[in-house]
């Protein structure tokens, strides 16, 4: 079993309150092309640019996290995070906390 052929996807069900309340954990062979290159319009790493547009200078200096022209996948891709919503920043920090 060659574990770096493999990905897992783990998805959190939370209620209304904020609690958790389900989870999934899904195993699955990666593409080496879909990891390494993307089609035109495509992007991995989703949660890396919803980070990258939430982030404060402040958060960004305190924690060292660079831009994405820094990182080679990040960078080739996409130099836009036009299409993260605004407020997703903030709820994905909050169900963060959440975990823990």
């Amino acid at each position: 079993n060659n574990s770096s052929r493999f990905g897992k996807w783990m998805k959190v069900g939370f209620s209304n309150d904020g609690n958790v309340v389900n989870a999934l954990i899904q195993v699955y062979l990666l593409e080496r092309s879909r990891v390494v290159g993307q089609n035109k319009g495509e992007r991995n790493y989703h949660i890396f640019y919803i980070v990258q547009k939430g982030l404060t200078e402040h958060w960004r200096n305190d924690l060292q996290i660079l831009t994405n022209e820094a990182f080679e996948y990040a960078d080739m891709t996409s130099k836009q995070v036009d299409d993260v919503k605004e407020g997703e920043f903030v709820s994905l920090f909050a169900r963060m906390k959440m975990l823990g």
